[in-house]
């Protein structure tokens, strides 16, 4: 059994975060994409911790970026945008988190 994703689990993984988590704003969806124990690596900051916390993280990224342009062709959408992490990202408790549930 490989380790290493396919690219259609690529491409799944994408379609996940930006049909529902950048379009619709469903975060559970990440629930699919990451693990109970999943680290993100967020470039310039600390590393989020859970499945919880990456969730809320991407919820403030997504939240806070800016965006450049919006071309759309047919079915397909291109969004150029910037996140700046200028400010450090306060993950929830663990009982914050599960309260939000």
């Amino acid at each position: 059994m490989s380790t290493i994703p396919s690219r259609d689990d690529l491409a799944r993984t994408n379609r996940i975060f930006e049909q529902e988590v950048i379009e619709k704003g469903d975060y559970g969806a990440l629930q699919r994409v990451y693990t109970k124990d999943a680290r993100a690596l967020p470039p310039g900051a600390e590393t989020v911790r859970g499945r919880e916390s990456i969730q809320a993280f991407w919820k403030q990224a997504v939240a806070e970026r800016e965006v450049h342009r919006r071309v759309e062709a047919g079915r397909r959408r291109l969004e150029v945008a910037r996140r700046h992490l200028e400010r450090d990202f306060v993950a929830p408790s663990r009982s914050e988190a599960q309260s939000k549930r």
